[in-house]
């Protein structure tokens, strides 16, 4: 291993070490308000996140269904990027409106399972 055992950086380590600068200007609870922060719900961070790459030239895709209706290998979408799946491999019709996009963004709905092979170690 290139790294030794003890100081071995994991994927929480990293992700809490990018957050935590961010935690102090959280706009969370009821104090928030009081505290002169602007608190925003769920959709209008998800629309900002959205708006933000349509301004940058990406095609804005719906998320879709949780339950996907034309794929049987998936239960339930795992992650946001199912849908584009076709693309990844390889099977995208090129008459399909999906051949044509370059980029893409959107919010997809999706169920997170914990388990042996989701979780970092």
């Amino acid at each position: 291993a290139l790294w030794p055992a003890v100081q071995r950086p994991t994927m929480l380590s990293r992700a809490t070490h990018f957050i935590r600068p961010f935690a102090s200007m959280a706009a969370t609870g009821a104090g928030a308000g009081a505290r002169g922060m602007d608190v925003w719900p769920v959709s209008k961070v998800r629309q900002q996140f959205v708006d933000y790459f349509i301004a940058k030239e990406h095609t804005h895709v719906k998320s879709s269904p949780v339950v996907p209706h034309n794929d049987p290998t998936l239960l339930f979408a795992n992650a946001g990027m199912n849908q584009f799946k076709p693309i990844f491999t390889g099977q995208v019709d090129p008459a399909s409106p999906m051949a044509e996009w370059k980029r893409a963004a959107n919010s997809q709905k999706c169920i997170r399972a914990g388990g042996k092979h989701n979780d970092p170690e």
